[in-house]
């Protein structure tokens, strides 16, 4: 999504920031160099990923379950959580609830926030 999808992405994620916090487009900003750090950066296995959840991230470090994914679920799992704290509105990142919008709408299944 960061290279293929991105600007699809980021219109849907811009959209939703324009109509749900009723701002201008100059106050919505994307941290793709942030995004593609964490993802670089993410830590396999730790006690914050909680059972049944594929991968969290506090907007800092990703961290993945260490149980066995396949290649695609751990591709599909970092990008989700890089797309947490991606978008920012006027110096804040969206809601949680938001982001799992916007990531739907990209074409993401239903995910559970850590």
């Amino acid at each position: 999504m960061f290279r293929d999808g991105l600007p699809v992405a980021e219109r849907v994620f811009r959209n939703h920031a324009l109509r749900k916090y009723r701002c201008r487009r100059r106050n919505v900003a994307f941290d793709t160099k942030g995004a593609l750090r964490r993802i670089r950066h993410a830590v396999v296995g730790d006690d914050r990923v909680m059972e049944g959840v594929l991968g969290c991230t506090d907007g800092i470090t990703i961290w993945i379950m260490e149980e066995a994914q396949t290649h695609s679920e751990i591709v599909s799992t970092l990008i989700h959580e890089a797309c947490h704290n991606w978008c920012h509105v006027r110096g804040r990142p969206l809601s949680c609830r938001s982001e799992h919008i916007c990531m739907m709408r990209v074409g993401e299944r239903a995910a559970v926030c850590c």
